[in-house]
């Protein structure tokens, strides 16, 4: 119950607990953010970095109120890419199913989304990912799935790097190449920022340090 859950929240928040709240549906993403409110009491949620983990079918109002209250989102991207066709067709309807995944709108709003497989929900496959995030295609039928959605692959790529790291509380060790920060390095077989959208899920690791 949302009196439960907002019991179990507020305990968390006030004990100085990250809380990843998971949420995939719209109903559960309005429980999700009516605890929060109540948890939270006025304060901000950025300096613990509380998040909702999937937010998949998240709306427009959502996504102002998660960034009112300083919450970000860990997007499950995998799903646009494999079963996007199937949520139009045989779940959810093509009106519901264009709330999948809104990446774009989340970093309009200048929430630090982040994007993840669910492994072995999907395939671990982070440059499909990534390339999911810029053209938001399904595998069947390769058509994008609510293209206003879309980001570059700039901020593709630091969903999976510094914003991923920011989440996890990792940024002063990961996430970016920086002195003072882990020598945590792979070199790829191409710029995934700079060929063609469509190609960025072949992009190879030559080695990793």
């Amino acid at each position: 119950t949302e009196e439960d859950l907002t019991a179990r929240m507020t305990s968390a928040h006030q004990s100085g607990w990250q809380m990843m709240v998971h949420a995939n549906g719209d109903a559960a993403i309005d429980l999700a953010l009516a605890a929060f409110e109540k948890a939270l009491d006025g304060q901000s949620a950025s300096a613990l970095r509380h998040r909702i983990e999937h937010c998949s079918f998240a709306h427009p109002e959502q996504l102002d109120q998660m960034a009112r209250f300083g919450i970000s989102p860990s997007f499950l991207i995998g799903h646009l890419y494999y079963w996007g066709e199937a949520f139009v067709d045989n779940i959810m309807g093509l009106e519901k199913s264009l709330l999948l995944d809104p990446v774009g709108g989340a970093r309009r709003r200048g929430l630090r989304a982040t994007t993840h497989s669910d492994y072995t929900v999907t395939d671990f496959e982070p440059f499909r990912e990534i390339q999911t995030q810029v053209t938001r295609e399904r595998r069947v039928g390769g058509q994008p799935l609510n293209a206003s959605e879309a980001v570059s692959a700039d901020w593709a790529i630091r969903a999976k790097t510094v914003d991923a790291a920011w989440q996890t509380h990792s940024d002063s060790v990961a996430g970016s190449i920086e002195p003072g920060k882990l020598a945590d390095l792979a070199f790829l077989t191409q710029d995934p920022a700079g060929v063609d959208p469509n190609e960025i899920a072949q992009t190879g690791v030559r080695r990793t340090m």
